[in-house]
Protein backbone atom coordinates (compact mmCIF):
# COMPACT_ATOMS: atom_id res chain seq x y z
CA UNK A 1 0.00 0.00 0.00
CA UNK A 2 0.83 3.49 -0.30
CA UNK A 3 2.45 5.35 2.07
CA UNK A 4 1.07 8.80 1.87
CA UNK A 5 3.87 11.29 2.25
CA UNK A 6 1.85 14.46 3.41
CA UNK A 7 4.80 16.63 3.48
CA UNK A 8 5.69 16.15 0.13
CA UNK A 9 2.42 16.61 -0.58
CA UNK A 10 2.45 19.55 1.04
CA UNK A 11 5.40 20.94 -1.09
CA UNK A 12 3.93 19.59 -4.48
CA UNK A 13 0.74 21.26 -3.61
CA UNK A 14 2.23 25.11 -2.31
CA UNK A 15 5.98 24.46 -3.71
CA UNK A 16 6.53 26.78 -0.83
CA UNK A 17 7.10 27.02 2.49
CA UNK A 18 4.80 28.33 4.67
CA UNK A 19 3.80 28.15 8.33
CA UNK A 20 0.60 26.24 9.03
CA UNK A 21 -2.36 28.61 10.00
CA UNK A 22 -4.78 25.61 12.08
CA UNK A 23 -3.89 22.35 13.71
CA UNK A 24 -5.03 19.82 10.45
CA UNK A 25 -2.03 22.10 8.23
CA UNK A 26 0.12 21.56 11.34
CA UNK A 27 -0.30 17.93 10.97
CA UNK A 28 0.18 17.79 7.58
CA UNK A 29 3.21 19.47 7.62
CA UNK A 30 4.79 17.19 9.79
CA UNK A 31 4.93 14.52 7.00
CA UNK A 32 2.90 11.80 9.26
CA UNK A 33 1.12 9.17 7.42
CA UNK A 34 -2.41 9.64 7.81
CA UNK A 35 -3.29 6.53 6.08
CA UNK A 36 -1.73 4.26 7.80
CA UNK A 37 -1.70 5.98 11.48
CA UNK A 38 -4.55 3.96 13.09
CA UNK A 39 -3.60 6.41 16.31
CA UNK A 40 -4.24 9.27 13.87
CA UNK A 41 -6.13 12.10 16.23
CA UNK A 42 -7.53 13.67 12.58
CA UNK A 43 -10.57 11.66 10.96
CA UNK A 44 -9.67 10.29 8.20
CA UNK A 45 -12.51 11.79 6.40
CA UNK A 46 -11.58 15.08 7.67
CA UNK A 47 -8.19 14.78 6.60
CA UNK A 48 -9.57 13.85 2.99
CA UNK A 49 -11.62 17.01 2.90
CA UNK A 50 -8.73 19.03 3.81
CA UNK A 51 -6.61 18.12 1.11
CA UNK A 52 -9.30 19.21 -1.31
CA UNK A 53 -9.28 22.39 0.23
CA UNK A 54 -5.71 22.56 0.17
CA UNK A 55 -5.14 22.09 -3.44
CA UNK A 56 -8.66 24.62 -4.20
CA UNK A 57 -6.47 27.17 -2.55
CA UNK A 58 -2.99 26.23 -4.22
CA UNK A 59 -1.41 28.29 -6.82
CA UNK A 60 -2.20 27.97 -10.30
CA UNK A 61 -0.78 24.62 -11.73
CA UNK A 62 0.61 24.56 -15.42
CA UNK A 63 2.08 21.34 -17.06
CA UNK A 64 5.80 22.06 -17.36
CA UNK A 65 5.12 21.82 -21.13
CA UNK A 66 8.69 23.82 -22.53
CA UNK A 67 10.53 21.50 -20.17
CA UNK A 68 9.79 18.12 -20.99
CA UNK A 69 12.95 17.72 -22.99
CA UNK A 70 15.38 18.63 -19.97
CA UNK A 71 13.12 16.79 -17.22
CA UNK A 72 14.16 13.24 -16.59
CA UNK A 73 11.90 10.44 -17.33
CA UNK A 74 11.02 10.01 -13.66
CA UNK A 75 10.24 13.64 -12.59
CA UNK A 76 7.70 13.82 -16.14
CA UNK A 77 5.76 10.81 -15.10
CA UNK A 78 5.34 12.40 -11.51
CA UNK A 79 4.17 15.91 -13.00
CA UNK A 80 1.53 13.43 -14.51
CA UNK A 81 0.69 12.70 -11.24
CA UNK A 82 1.13 16.55 -9.67
CA UNK A 83 -1.20 17.42 -13.20
CA UNK A 84 -4.13 15.17 -12.05
CA UNK A 85 -4.14 15.51 -8.13
CA UNK A 86 -4.99 18.85 -8.82
CA UNK A 87 -8.22 18.20 -10.95
CA UNK A 88 -9.42 16.48 -8.36
CA UNK A 89 -12.35 18.23 -6.68
CA UNK A 90 -14.65 15.44 -5.55
CA UNK A 91 -13.13 12.05 -4.01
CA UNK A 92 -15.97 10.02 -5.07
CA UNK A 93 -15.66 11.07 -8.62
CA UNK A 94 -12.31 10.26 -9.03
CA UNK A 95 -13.32 8.19 -12.19
CA UNK A 96 -15.29 10.77 -13.71
CA UNK A 97 -12.94 13.15 -13.35
CA UNK A 98 -10.34 10.42 -15.08
CA UNK A 99 -12.28 9.62 -18.22
CA UNK A 100 -12.96 13.21 -19.07
CA UNK A 101 -9.28 13.53 -19.43
CA UNK A 102 -7.69 12.88 -23.64
CA UNK A 103 -7.42 9.34 -23.29
CA UNK A 104 -3.09 10.09 -23.79
CA UNK A 105 -3.84 11.49 -20.29
CA UNK A 106 -5.59 8.83 -19.02
CA UNK A 107 -3.02 6.17 -20.23
CA UNK A 108 -0.10 7.78 -19.31
CA UNK A 109 -1.87 8.71 -15.48
CA UNK A 110 -3.36 5.20 -15.00
CA UNK A 111 0.26 3.73 -16.35
CA UNK A 112 2.29 5.40 -14.18
CA UNK A 113 -0.01 4.93 -11.03
CA UNK A 114 -0.14 0.77 -11.90
CA UNK A 115 3.69 0.80 -12.17
CA UNK A 116 3.94 2.47 -9.09
CA UNK A 117 1.47 -0.01 -6.80
CA UNK A 118 2.93 -2.79 -8.47
CA UNK A 119 6.52 -2.27 -7.98
CA UNK A 120 5.69 -1.42 -4.30
CA UNK A 121 3.62 -3.62 -3.06
CA UNK A 122 2.37 -6.04 -6.18
CA UNK A 123 -1.03 -6.45 -7.92
CA UNK A 124 -2.51 -7.37 -4.80
CA UNK A 125 -1.89 -3.65 -3.65
CA UNK A 126 -3.04 -2.30 -6.92
CA UNK A 127 -6.32 -4.21 -6.46
CA UNK A 128 -6.24 -2.88 -2.68
CA UNK A 129 -5.98 0.89 -3.45
CA UNK A 130 -7.54 1.08 -6.65
CA UNK A 131 -10.53 -0.19 -5.24
CA UNK A 132 -10.54 1.93 -2.28
CA UNK A 133 -10.28 4.86 -4.77
CA UNK A 134 -12.53 4.19 -7.49
CA UNK A 135 -14.77 1.76 -5.84
CA UNK A 136 -17.10 -0.44 -8.66
CA UNK A 137 -15.41 1.88 -11.42
CA UNK A 138 -11.80 -0.01 -10.44
CA UNK A 139 -11.86 -2.84 -12.93
CA UNK A 140 -12.49 -0.23 -15.66
CA UNK A 141 -9.42 1.93 -14.74
CA UNK A 142 -7.07 -1.42 -15.00
CA UNK A 143 -8.97 -1.83 -18.71
CA UNK A 144 -7.12 1.81 -18.96
CA UNK A 145 -4.33 0.41 -17.78
CA UNK A 146 -4.27 -2.27 -20.25
CA UNK A 147 -4.84 -0.38 -23.02
CA UNK A 148 -2.50 2.01 -22.03
CA UNK A 149 0.64 -0.30 -21.49
CA UNK A 150 -0.19 -1.29 -25.52
CA UNK A 151 -0.09 2.59 -26.75
CA UNK A 152 2.86 2.74 -25.29
CA UNK A 153 4.45 -0.22 -25.90
CA UNK A 154 4.97 -2.14 -22.32
CA UNK A 155 3.55 -5.04 -23.86
CA UNK A 156 4.69 -7.69 -21.59
CA UNK A 157 3.33 -4.95 -18.86
CA UNK A 158 0.21 -5.00 -20.77
CA UNK A 159 0.04 -9.09 -21.12
CA UNK A 160 0.43 -9.36 -17.09
CA UNK A 161 -2.44 -6.48 -16.19
CA UNK A 162 -5.15 -8.64 -18.23
CA UNK A 163 -4.40 -11.26 -16.73
CA UNK A 164 -4.43 -9.86 -12.75
CA UNK A 165 -7.52 -8.19 -13.93
CA UNK A 166 -8.92 -11.86 -14.77
CA UNK A 167 -7.43 -13.38 -11.40
CA UNK A 168 -9.10 -10.77 -9.42
CA UNK A 169 -12.44 -11.07 -11.21
CA UNK A 170 -12.37 -14.58 -9.70
CA UNK A 171 -11.44 -13.53 -6.56
CA UNK A 172 -13.50 -10.49 -5.86
CA UNK A 173 -14.48 -11.47 -2.05
CA UNK A 174 -10.91 -11.08 -0.95
CA UNK A 175 -11.88 -7.04 -1.75
CA UNK A 176 -15.16 -6.97 -0.63
CA UNK A 177 -14.47 -5.45 2.64
CA UNK A 178 -12.06 -2.65 1.15
CA UNK A 179 -13.52 0.72 2.53
CA UNK A 180 -13.99 3.83 -0.07
CA UNK A 181 -10.89 6.28 0.57
CA UNK A 182 -13.37 9.01 0.71
CA UNK A 183 -15.96 7.32 3.61
CA UNK A 184 -13.07 5.54 5.58
CA UNK A 185 -13.53 4.71 9.32
CA UNK A 186 -11.71 6.81 11.69
CA UNK A 187 -8.70 4.52 12.03
CA UNK A 188 -8.24 4.79 8.50
CA UNK A 189 -7.48 2.00 5.95
CA UNK A 190 -7.50 -1.80 6.71
CA UNK A 191 -3.97 -3.00 8.49
CA UNK A 192 -1.34 -3.22 5.59
CA UNK A 193 -1.59 -7.11 6.03
CA UNK A 194 -4.66 -7.30 5.01
CA UNK A 195 -4.19 -6.64 1.13
CA UNK A 196 -2.18 -9.23 0.79
CA UNK A 197 -3.07 -12.35 -0.73
CA UNK A 198 -0.91 -15.04 -2.47
CA UNK A 199 -3.51 -15.14 -5.57
CA UNK A 200 -1.01 -13.17 -7.65
CA UNK A 201 2.21 -14.41 -6.56
CA UNK A 202 2.73 -16.10 -9.82
CA UNK A 203 2.26 -11.96 -11.56
CA UNK A 204 4.14 -10.66 -9.15
CA UNK A 205 6.78 -13.03 -9.81
CA UNK A 206 6.65 -12.39 -12.86
CA UNK A 207 7.02 -8.40 -13.09
CA UNK A 208 9.51 -9.08 -10.83
CA UNK A 209 12.02 -11.21 -12.78
CA UNK A 210 10.55 -8.63 -16.21
CA UNK A 211 12.56 -6.15 -17.78
CA UNK A 212 11.82 -2.90 -15.84
CA UNK A 213 15.12 -0.75 -17.61
CA UNK A 214 13.00 1.07 -19.98
CA UNK A 215 9.10 1.48 -18.27
CA UNK A 216 9.83 4.94 -17.01
CA UNK A 217 11.37 6.09 -20.60
CA UNK A 218 8.88 4.73 -22.62
CA UNK A 219 6.02 6.46 -20.24
CA UNK A 220 7.83 9.33 -20.31
CA UNK A 221 8.56 9.14 -24.39
CA UNK A 222 4.33 9.07 -24.56
CA UNK A 223 4.07 11.84 -22.18
CA UNK A 224 6.33 14.08 -24.77
CA UNK A 225 4.91 12.96 -27.78
CA UNK A 226 1.14 13.94 -26.63
CA UNK A 227 1.83 16.67 -24.27
CA UNK A 228 -0.33 19.28 -25.52
CA UNK A 229 -3.05 17.08 -23.90
CA UNK A 230 -1.65 17.96 -20.57
CA UNK A 231 -1.48 21.67 -21.45
CA UNK A 232 -5.09 22.73 -20.49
Amino acid sequence: MDRTDSKSLWDAIWGEKREPTNPLEAYLMQGIDMTLDNESPVPQDEFMEYLLELQASAPPYKFPKAEVDNLSDEDLAMEVLDWFSRKITDWDKQYEILISQPKPCQHAYVCKITVDEISNGGYSQLFYNKKAAYGDNMPKVIEIAIEGFGEIGLQQLRDMTKKSLVIYQKNQHLYKDVKPIFALPPEGLLPHQSLRTNVFDELDNMYINCDQNNVFAKIANYIRLHVDCFCD
